[in-house]
């Protein structure tokens, strides 16, 4: 059935559109393509940039968000923006001509988020500059590239809490292994210092020093295995 288009303004209903939801700048930013080598997004990548900035534990928060700002507009809402903008805009002074065009368009527009439509309807009309009512079409180019930013962040969200959430040593940067000419070329008391440190194993200076030699047989005592 037909909604009839009302020949006053509404009244009792606010027009106003949701709120647009937001992110963080550094959540932002990690969502990005532009953001990482190559322009293809990496979730690994952006998790330690969001873990960076302290914004992981908003994760979940965040992705609830934006899947729930994916939902279709209220028809009741949708149908009062409409007739407004008939009755500013509509040049028919035909009943069923208004009724057939609110009817197709907001039938049209149904599954555009409230304040992505809410938008888009205010663009269309701005760029109409003869002062007819937009097409769909002409609203809906100013929605679906929203809709599908929205879409993109609200999956990629998703996918960054999907899975089961890695510790915080697995998402540092690699540590940068010492070679074993640098091992050599390292005076006894550094080699010492880098054993108890963990920055060197045992192993690595017993390859570095292959034959017995006083700088192997220091780190041997340092370590607490007998002196070779």
């Amino acid at each position: 059935m037909a909604t009839a288009l009302p020949t006053t303004i509404p009244t009792g209903t606010n027009i106003h559109p949701l709120p647009r939801p937001s992110l963080p700048r550094a959540v932002a930013l990690a969502l990005t393509d532009s953001a990482h080598s190559g322009d293809a997004w990496d979730a690994e990548e952006a998790m330690r940039e969001i873990t960076a900035a302290g914004q992981r534990d908003r994760l979940p928060m965040l992705a609830e968000q934006f899947a729930t700002s994916l939902a279709a507009v209220d028809r009741a809402w949708l149908d009062d923006r409409l007739s407004l903008a008939w009755l500013a805009m509509g040049h028919s002074k035909s009943g069923d001509v208004a009724t057939a065009w609110l009817s197709e368009t907001a039938r049209l527009l149904a599954d555009i988020p409230q304040d992505i439509v809410s938008e888009a309807i205010d663009e269309a009309i701005k760029a109409s500059d003869k002062g007819f009512l937009p097409s769909v079409g002409a609203i809906r180019k100013f929605a679906d590239p929203l809709v599908a930013k929205r879409k993109r962040v609200a999956a990629r969200l998703a996918r960054l809490i999907s899975g089961k959430p890695k510790p915080m040593e697995a998402i540092e940067p690699p540590v940068e292994v010492i070679s074993i000419e640098e091992i050599r070329a390292m005076t006894i008391e550094f080699r010492r210092m880098g054993l108890a440190k963990g920055w060197i194993t045992q192993a690595q200076i017993d390859e570095a020093f292959p034959s017995p030699t006083r700088g192997a047989s220091d780190e041997c005592e340092n370590s607490g295995r007998p002196g070779e």
